[in-house]
């Protein structure tokens, strides 16, 4: 019936969000190890800290796309 489909459903989506995490995981420790290296040059840093708060603002866009929210362009 349909709660079994909706139960795939919900399932399917669990293992997407599994395996965008993963994928995501290596990246974003990768641009932390550049923000947080201090024998970096500082421009090199500032532009990993933009893609890690980059990468932030759209899982909470597409979070809030999820739930039924919009999300303002600028704060």
């Amino acid at each position: 019936g349909k709660s079994t489909m909706a139960k795939k459903s919900a399932v399917n989506r669990n293992e997407m969000v599994k395996r965008l995490v993963k994928q995501t995981a290596a990246k974003r420790a990768a641009l932390k190890a550049i923000a947080n290296n201090e024998s970096l040059p500082l421009e090199e840093r500032l532009e990993a800290r933009l893609k890690l708060a980059d990468a932030a603002r759209a899982v909470l866009k597409n979070g809030m796309v999820l739930i039924g929210c919009s999300a303002p362009e600028k704060m």
